[in-house]
C-alpha cells in the first residue's frame, strides 16, 4: 500500500509545473484549447485558500468537486479567451492533479477533446486545464505574450 501511495505522489507531482513567486504575485503556465496561457494569483489570494492539515484526510475541496467547478467554468474560461463558445459535452476530463504550495494545495483538472472524424481538423486532440483552489475560486487564465 505505501508504494501505491508513493507513486501515486509522484504522478501528481509531475503533472503540473511549479509555481513561480514574482512580487507579491504567484504565475505558472499551463494550456487551454491548445493556446499557451498563463494563470497568475495574489499572495492574498493565495494566503485565503484554507490549509490542508494533515490530520485532515480530504483537502478542503474534494477532487470530485473540483472537476464538478471545472467542468462549468470551461465553456466561460473558452469564450473569455477565443470568443467563442465551448460545448461541455465534447470535452472529457482527462486527469486531476493535487499541487502545493507551502501549506496551501490546488487542484489542475485536465480536459481533452478529440475532433471527431469528418470534422476539419479530425483526430486533432485538444488540451485545456482549469485551476481550482482550496476555497472554491476557478481561476481564469490569460493568453501568455
Amino acid at each position: 500500500m505505501a508504494n501505491s501511495s508513493s507513486g501515486l505522489l509522484f504522478t501528481l507531482m509531475l503533472c503540473f509545473p511549479a509555481i513561480q513567486l514574482f512580487g507579491g504575485e504567484t504565475s505558472f503556465p499551463a494550456k487551454v484549447n491548445g493556446v499557451a496561457v498563463r494563470y497568475t494569483i495574489s499572495t492574498e489570494e493565495i494566503e485565503a485558500t484554507p490549509k490542508w492539515i494533515e490530520s485532515d484526510s480530504s483537502p478542503p475541496v474534494s477532487a470530485r468537486k473540483a472537476i464538478d467547478m471545472a467542468t462549468v467554468k470551461l465553456p466561460d474560461v473558452l469564450f473569455e479567451l477565443f470568443e467563442k463558445r465551448g460545448v461541455r459535452k465534447e470535452w472529457e476530463v482527462d486527469h486531476v492533479c493535487l499541487k502545493r504550495f507551502d501549506e496551501r494545495w490546488y487542484w489542475l483538472v485536465s480536459f481533452t477533446r478529440v475532433i471527431p472524424p469528418g470534422a476539419i481538423g479530425s483526430g486533432i486532440q485538444d488540451e485545456s486545464q482549469i485551476v481550482v483552489l482550496m476555497n472554491g475560486k476557478v481561476l481564469l487564465p490569460k493568453i501568455k505574450e
